[in-house]
C-alpha cells in the first residue's frame, strides 16, 4: 500500500493520531525518503538532511493528534513543518542570505559559479515564497513544485478549477513582484 491510496493512508493516519506506533511507523516508511531529499535538496549535506529528517518526524508525530485534514492535506502539512525545521536551523545558526555582491566569492569558494548563483537565487525564492499567504504559497508548491494539474491542485485545495487558476494568476503576480 502507499500514501497514493487515500483510504489506507487515512486509515494510517486516524491510527496514529490515537497513539499507534506502527501505523506512524508506517507513514514514516511512506514519506521519510521525500521529506529526506527535501532537505538534502536546501541543505547539500546528507548528515544533516538525516538529522532535520528524524526531527520533522518528531515535530510530525507531536502535532499529528491536532492535523484534522485527511491524506490530500498531510502532504502540504508535512512539508511546512520540513520547511519551518528547516529555516529554524538555518535562522539559529545565523545563515543569512548571502547578497549578490558576494558571488564572485562565494563561486571561488563552491567551485563552480552557477552553483553559488543556484543557491543564491534558491535562498530569494524560498524568503519570497515564504512571505506569501499560505493559499498563494500552497497553490504554487502543489502546481510547480509538485506537478499537479490544475484539476489535482483543485481538488486538494478543495477550490473550483478556475479559482486555482485565478489563485495562482495572483499568487505569481506576488511572487514576482517580490522578487524584483
Amino acid at each position: 500500500m502507499s500514501r497514493e491510496n487515500p483510504p489506507f493512508f487515512n486509515r494510517l493516519l486516524r491510527l496514529a493520531q490515537a497513539g499507534s506506533r506502527e501505523a506512524f511507523g508506517e507513514i514514516y516508511e511512506l514519506w521519510a525518503e521525500r521529506i529526506f531529499r527535501f532537505c538534502l535538496k536546501r541543505t547539500g549535506d546528507r548528515e544533516l538532511a538525516a538529522d532535520l529528517t528524524s526531527e520533522i518526524f518528531l515535530k510530525i508525530w507531536q502535532k499529528l493528534p491536532q492535523f484534522k485534514g485527511d491524506h490530500a492535506s498531510f502532504d502540504f502539512w508535512a512539508y511546512q513543518i520540513a520547511r519551518n525545521t528547516q529555516n529554524d536551523y538555518f535562522r539559529k545558526k545565523q545563515m543569512a542570505s548571502i547578497p549578490l555582491d558576494d558571488l564572485p566569492e562565494m563561486a571561488a569558494e563552491i567551485k563552480n559559479p552557477f552553483e553559488a548563483a543556484d543557491i543564491i537565487f534558491d535562498r530569494r525564492l524560498e524568503e519570497a515564497l515564504s512571505s506569501l499567504s499560505d493559499e498563494f504559497r500552497r497553490a504554487i508548491e502543489l502546481r510547480y513544485i509538485k506537478d499537479l494539474t490544475f484539476g489535482q491542485v483543485a481538488k486538494s485545495m478543495r477550490k473550483k478549477e478556475g479559482t486555482v487558476r485565478v489563485i495562482l494568476s495572483r499568487a505569481l503576480r506576488a511572487l514576482r513582484e517580490k522578487l524584483k
